[in-house]
């Protein structure tokens, strides 16, 4: 995937050269120029449609039933406007499936994001809860979605990363 994202630009700045009929002058003419580019565009563009259709019949499959059923009752039960903040890898999922806002994304990165993200990881910390609270309510947060695996408050008093 790394190598898609970055040779891409490459491929588009040497698809540009070989369209510049300033640097290709080994053709005669314009039309064999022109002939040419279609040429190489219908060679590309076919083994191109090949592999799309071939990723499309992949059928892969989810299975988390109980994130699926939190999902579902966000979307049954909150409002549309809900804002919703946890753990970076359940907030992406969040967002896409139910479409309510987050306040932390694991996508996005800029200083703002990074220092959300450390606001928001703070429900994990030893802060007082009344601390944690004004620290969501600031970001206007109207749900916190605690993952278990995340919080073990049965061996230390308060949660533990």
């Amino acid at each position: 995937m790394r190598l898609k994202l970055f040779l891409t630009p490459h491929l588009c700045i040497l698809s540009s050269l070989v369209a510049s009929p300033k640097l290709t002058s080994a053709f005669r003419s314009r039309e064999y120029h022109a002939a040419f580019i279609v040429a190489l565009l219908a060679a590309m563009s076919y083994k191109g449609f090949q592999n799309i259709r071939d990723q499309r019949q992949i059928m892969g499959e989810y299975s988390d039933p109980e994130l699926e059923n939190l999902f579902e009752w966000i979307t049954r039960s909150t409002d549309e406007n809900a804002v919703f903040a946890g753990p970076m890898p359940l907030m992406a999922n969040l967002m896409l499936s139910t479409d309510r806002a987050i306040v932390n994304h694991p996508h996005f990165e800029d200083a703002g994001s990074r220092q959300r993200t450390k606001s928001v990881y703070s429900i994990f910390s030893r802060k007082e809860p009344q601390q944690v609270f004004d620290i969501l309510k600031d970001m206007q947060v109207d749900y916190v979605v605690i993952s278990q695996g995340w919080c073990l408050s049965v061996q230390r008093n308060g949660c533990a990363m």
